[in-house]
């Protein structure tokens, strides 16, 4: 039996006691009005909430979701089913002018249909404003209605909005699992042992690894990076212009088609809408890659068991490199800078001059270990 495509309990990998709660709620005469879907970035949360929202919609589910031939799974395919909205940040946040339309908009009752599903995609997103704009909706909501809040990082739910919500954990994924995944879509590509081993259990990231194809450019600079800061801080700061110039964008959604929806002016979407990585975005899928390699770095530097390396393709490279440094602890402090960068870039900072501060704090973690 053919299920829509992307709306399918059958396309999710791993997550079995989810995808098992999900389907024991669809098969429940009372279902919860507001549900909270939480995990990291890219690790299954919106496919979950998209197949939950099929076989919730669908006029026929079966005993494993949608049944993917009545006309409400057809036009939820095509984008075209009236009973749910994807809403979707606009640059940095979903706006509160968003969620008063949402509110607006629940208070018509469904077509066809016993429900109406609200997907608000990007839950991080959300304003105290916004936030509270939804928890006035999930509080006042009618029978009909469905709200799914998608959040990467709990603590960025409003702790009343967790409260009266049905909550969806989601872990990372074991790296067979991944693994197997990313091989039935690409087969025997060469990156996807690194893709796999890299994206932290998360197949979403796995694939934006794969479908980049900035990919090896990205782990050269990585590499790269640990010469330069041994070097002097003018060499980093050329690699912070290549590093500002990595895109990891697939070509799913173009430029002119994400400018193209924004002018319209859109609230939502009747499909989910994920929005192309921005220059921030970019650099942070960077900074892990390069947190990575350090992290490869120290293993070898430690002893550290050979098959646990991400970039195990890369040994020798890694081994001489370990060489170069006094002290496991500078290795150490280079990756916390990493990851402390990361978080700079979730606030709105100044891209570039974030990270030519990055690169500065990282050559000069490596001169004093040279000095030690």
């Amino acid at each position: 039996m053919k299920r829509p495509d992307g709306f399918s309990f059958d396309n999710i990998a791993g997550h079995r006691r989810v995808k098992e709660s999900l389907l024991k709620l669809v098969r429940s005469p009372g279902k919860p009005n507001s549900m909270v879907f939480t995990g990291p970035e890219g690790v299954g949360k919106l496919l979950c909430a998209n197949a939950y929202a099929a076989a919730v919609l669908c006029q026929s589910p079966t005993d494993s979701g949608a049944c993917g031939e009545c006309n409400s799974c057809r036009s939820l395919q095509a984008g075209l089913n009236m009973n749910i909205a994807y809403w979707f940040r606009k640059k940095q946040t979903t706006t509160i002018d968003q969620m008063r339309h949402l509110t607006e908009l629940a208070a018509f009752a469904p077509a066809g249909s016993r429900y109406k599903v609200n997907v608000i995609q990007d839950g991080d997103s959300l304003n105290e404003e916004a936030s509270n704009s939804i928890l006035k909706t999930i509080e006042d909501s009618p029978e009909y209605l469905i709200t799914l809040i998608l959040y990467n990082n709990p603590a960025n739910a409003l702790a009343t909005i967790r409260s009266r919500s049905f909550l969806i954990p989601l872990q990372p994924l074991d790296t067979e699992t991944v693994r197997g995944h990313i091989a039935g879509l690409y087969g025997d590509d060469p990156r996807a042992e690194f893709a796999s081993a890299a994206c932290s259990g998360s197949i979403g990231r796995a694939r934006l690894l794969m479908e980049a194809a900035c990919l090896d450019e990205a782990r050269d600079l990585a590499a790269d990076i640990v010469v330069g800061a041994k070097r002097d801080v003018y060499t980093l700061l050329r690699l912070a212009e290549r590093a500002l110039a990595l895109d990891f964008n697939s070509g799913d959604v173009t430029e002119e088609e994400e400018k193209d929806i924004r002018d319209k002016g859109d609230d939502f979407l009747m499909r989910p809408f994920e929005p192309r990585l921005t220059q921030a975005e970019n650099l942070g899928v960077f900074c892990e890659l390069a947190a990575l390699w350090l992290r490869d770095v120290l293993l070898v530097m430690t002893g550290g068991p050979e098959k646990a390396l991400v970039n195990g393709d890369r040994r020798e490279l890694l081994v001489r490199q370990s060489r170069a440094f006094g002290s496991p602890a500078a290795v150490t402090a280079m990756i916390d800078e990493l990851h402390r960068e990361q978080e700079r870039l979730g606030t709105n900072a100044n891209v570039r001059l974030s990270a030519e501060g990055m690169m500065c704090r990282l050559c000069d973690i490596c001169m004093k270990d040279k000095k030690a």
